[in-house]
Formats: C-alpha cells, structure tokens, sequence
C-alpha cells in the first residue's frame, strides 16, 4: 500500500488480444492525483506511441516465437532482447519531453546483446513461402539465393509439408491442387482446408471456421472476471472441439448480428470478430473467381463432414492419447497435452487433431477437436499407410498394431530424411 499522501496508481494493460475500449484506457487522460502505469508487450516498442510517457523500465528479454521445423513445434520462450530492441525501447521514454530508460540489466549484460532480432525466416514454418515461391515459378528452392537463408531442415520439412497436402508432386513440382492453393491468402492447411470442404460439402463452415482461426483469439479473459468469461466460453462450447465451438459463436453473432453489448456480455473480442467477418467476405470473393471457382455450400446440421473436412487438411497435426492421459503427436512422437483454454480440456478423447503446437511450461496443443482414428488414412493416404489406423490410442511404438502408423512421408518427417 502506497501513503495516503502519495499519488495513486492507475494500472493499464495494453496487449493485441486486448479488447479495444480496454486498449484505449491505456490511451485515456490520467486523472488528477493519479500516476499510470501501463504494461506492455512489445506492442508498445513500436507499434504505438502513448503520449505523456516519461519513464520507462526494460526488462531485457520478451516472448520469442521460434518454429522447430524437426518435431513441428512452435516455442513461445522468454529470450534476451536484441540491442536494437532495447534502443527501441529506450525511445519510447520522453518522446515529448525529457525522459528516462532504466535498464534492469547490466552493460556489460547489454553489449553481450546480438545487435539485431534474428530474421523472421530462420525461426518459422516455411510452407506458406516454399508455396508462393512455387508458385512463382521456382523449381529449386534449395538453391534460392535467400537473403537471410534459412535452415536446410525447416526447407525439407516444409516442402515435405506441402507433398503431403498434396500441392507438390513426387518430384516436386507444384500440382493442380497447389496451384489452387496458392492463389488463396492462406497458410497451406487453411487452403487445403477450404479445398477439401468443397469436396465434402461443407465449404460455408469452413469458411468460417478459417476465418476464425486467421485472428487473435476471439474470447477474452479478463483477470478480475476469469470466472464468468469461463462460464460465457461454456455456452458455446461443442463437445466435438474448437473448430465447431467457433461456429457456435459465429452463428451466435451473426444472429444478434454484431451487437456490441451482447460481445460485452459473452466476453467476446468484438474487434476480432469484425475481422473475421471481413476476412470471410474476403474468401468467398476468391473462392467465387474463375481460376478457383469453389461452391459454397453448408453442411446444415452434418458436423461430421466439418470434422472429415478438418482431418484433410490437419491430418499432420494429429496425437493420440497415451495410458498415462498424455497425447503423442504422430509426425515426431512428441509428447503434449490440451491447452486448458481448450474446450476439450479435461476430456481425454483417444485421438484428436490440432492447430498448432505450442511449447511453452509444457507442450500444449492449441485449437483442439475430436475426430475418428479411421478417418486420418481415409482423408490422407500419403501421410498414413492404408488400412493401418486402429481404433485405440496405443503406444508411442510406431510398430503397435492397436495405433495410428504413419506412411512413408510422416516416417521422413520424423528425421530420416535429414
């Protein structure tokens, strides 16, 4: 507790995620007797300029992301800052009057720095560049003469990514199928997502379902109100995942038709489900253009084909669960578990495929849904051996007659392509 006498502190968070009259309280006038204090992440580096800032305290490191192209696993790590960083920061301080920059580092600590933030191409999946560069015209890509290369492995992996999606051929060439993909402003799962939904006859839902998961997080989780944000988040939860769940909202805000106080009232983000909406509108502009011309059509109340449609495209980013309640990926046997912002969390279903995966404390699995084992060789034959899915979870053996075996591609993704 600070004195009575002393100015009082007003606290403001600032992050993406964070709603946006949440965000402009940050922005606000500061009422008199009072001092603010705004935590930041590394929005505020750069990204935005907040008036009346005359102190600034740097911790020396931030939230890195960095891609693990052998086991196909993002990391979300605290790592040091690079010198340029901290000289961003430095000038956030006294931007309309004197200020000052405390470090909480030594400078000797500060010169160790490296000078820059190494380039985004050497720390994330490359899929979505190998097939934009295919599609270009680029045979080769091993001997593309990159900028700032990046790792011989994440370049297999990533072109080996794309084969099992089928946009590449076997000798790897850009197929019909890839060059439909490349013309969608997707990763290459949404695409081959959008794709197999025509297929199926669920394309209305997949659109959205894509849309969804292109933006931050359409919930928000206020500290002061964790308990009723779960609550709001359980209305809408679908026992088969996160994929429907997000339908479940879509349709939900489509039918009060965006009204800001029933957002409010769900905790939803208002601001990324107006970019949802504009990003849909977006797809079914593309999808309507001769060089694609996709079908929108709705599934109605058949949520399996929605599942089968997302198995096609995620059938890489499958687990099964494990004895000990654990899931094992199938591509590189790594060990994970349900994010508990997951509405599966607690569920413990046998076989489940994912959005990502996420290492932080633990290696969580983001954007979770439930599917059927046979479904992974029915959807995806090239990744998985026809007629070897078993209906139980199994071991991490990849020989256990009981579990789902990978085919030859998966089998290269484990390392024996390296």
């Amino acid at each position: 507790m600070f004195p009575a006498e002393k100015d009082k502190l007003l606290v403001c968070p600032i992050f993406a995620a964070l709603p946006p009259e949440q965000q402009m309280e940050a922005f606000a006038p500061t009422p008199s007797q009072c001092r603010k204090v705004i935590l930041a992440t590394n929005i505020a580096e750069i990204s935005i300029t907040i008036n009346g800032i005359r102190y600034v305290v740097d911790t020396g490191v931030h939230k890195s992301r960095v891609y693990h192209s052998k086991v196909g696993i993002d990391s979300l790590m605290v790592t040091p800052i690079s010198r340029a960083a901290a000289s961003q920061r430095t000038g956030r301080a006294g931007r309309e009057a004197a200020g000052t920059c405390y470090r909480l580092y030594t400078e000797l600590t500060f010169e160790s720095l490296d000078g820059y933030v190494q380039p985004e191409i050497q720390r994330t999946n490359l899929a979505n560049v190998c097939l934009q560069l295919k599609s270009l015209g680029i045979g080769d890509l091993r001997k593309f003469d990159f900028i700032d290369p990046p790792p011989k492995q994440a370049l297999v992996r990533a072109l080996e990514n794309l084969y099992a999606l089928g946009a590449l051929d076997g000798k790897g060439n850009l197929s019909a199928h890839g060059k439909r993909m490349g013309s969608l402003p997707l990763e290459p799962m949404y695409s081959k997502a959008i794709l197999v939904s025509e297929e199926l006859g669920c394309s209305a839902e997949m659109l959205t379902v894509v849309s969804s998961l292109s933006v931050d997080s359409i919930f928000f989780t206020p500290g002061k109100e964790r308990q009723k944000a779960d609550a709001a988040k359980r209305r809408f939860a679908s026992i088969d995942g996160d994929h429907l769940t997000l339908l479940a909202v879509w349709s939900a805000f489509n039918k009060v038709k965006g009204d800001i106080s029933w957002c409010r009232e769900n905790f939803i983000n208002i601001r990324s489900m107006k970019k949802v909406q504009e990003i849909r509108k977006q797809l079914v502009t593309l999808c309507g253009k001769k060089s694609l011309g996709i079908k929108i059509i709705s599934a109605g109340t058949d949520t399996e084909k929605i599942l089968r449609g997302i198995v096609g495209a995620f059938f890489v980013n499958a687990a099964q669960r494990q004895p000990d309640g654990t899931y094992v990926t199938v591509a590189s046997n790594h060990t994970c578990q349900i994010h508990p912002s997951s509405v599966l969390f607690g569920k413990k279903p046998p076989c489940v495929v994912y959005d990502e995966l996420m290492l932080t404390q633990k290696s969580y699995m983001h954007g979770v849904s439930v599917v059927q084992p046979q479904w992974l060789a029915e959807m995806a034959p090239r990744f998985y051996r026809s007629g070897a899915v078993g209906p139980q979870a199994g071991s991490k053996s990849e020989g256990n007659q009981d579990g789902i075996k990978p085919g030859a591609v998966a089998a290269r993704m484990r390392g024996a392509a390296y």
